[in-house]
């Protein structure tokens, strides 16, 4: 069951640098996840390559980002917790 503190990722940038990506969170925060922590074992290792790191997205049934090519995922707790708030300036319009 998860944590009704946490709420859903709803966008996904990739950043260009190494493995960052930009989140957009469902109750408006922005945060950016340097993922690269996150990148081994069977499931997200195949992520360290560039051409499948660059196909993330949201699985909107999850939460949370996934790769579609690996089926691998990473909670959204998680996300959140290792998030680094991104300035209001740096917010799409």
């Amino acid at each position: 069951m998860r944590d009704p503190e946490f709420v859903d990722v709803a966008a996904v940038r990739v950043l260009g640098d190494g493995y960052k990506v930009q989140l957009h969170w469902a109750d408006g925060t922005v945060s950016t996840v340097d993922l690269e922590p996150y990148l081994w074992g069977p499931a997200l290792a195949p992520a360290r390559d560039p051409a499948v790191f660059a196909t993330v997205q949201v699985d909107p049934d999850a939460g949370t980002i996934c790769w579609p090519s690996t089926g691998a995922d990473i909670s959204p707790e998680e996300l959140r917790r290792a998030g680094h708030p991104t300035p209001d300036a740096c917010r799409p319009r």
